[in-house]
């Protein structure tokens, strides 16, 4: 076998590892407007997890998650809920800019 070659089947064995991308890594990729993800967050998510994401006695605070996860995991999470707890799935009833809006205003204020 050459270089080419092993160059070639190198290359193939990274790809193949990669996967395609999900929802949430492409939300996760999108610009967001923190102003517009205030919105969605007082209208999606503060009924449960309060005004400053601390928790409410509907569900935990997730100031930490919002540190430390990255934004696909975060958006992982709202699009497919968290099974045997109160946080449901989004995936229907958010659209991925306003996926991607929720983020930013997650992790920028939030997580400030």
């Amino acid at each position: 076998m050459n270089r080419f070659s092993f160059l070639v089947a190198g290359f193939a064995i990274v790809l193949a590892g990669c996967g395609p991308m999900t929802r949430a890594d492409k939300v996760a990729a999108l610009p967001g407007k923190s102003d517009s993800g205030l919105k969605i967050w007082t209208a999606k998510c503060v009924s449960c997890h309060g005004a400053d994401g601390k928790g409410t006695t509907a569900a935990k605070g997730i100031i930490e998650d919002i540190k430390e996860d990255t934004k696909a995991k975060l958006a992982s999470t709202i699009i497919n809920g968290v099974p045997n707890t109160t946080m449901v799935s989004f995936d229907a009833a958010l659209l991925d800019q306003e996926l991607a809006d929720l983020l930013e205003y997650m992790k920028n204020t939030l997580a400030k």
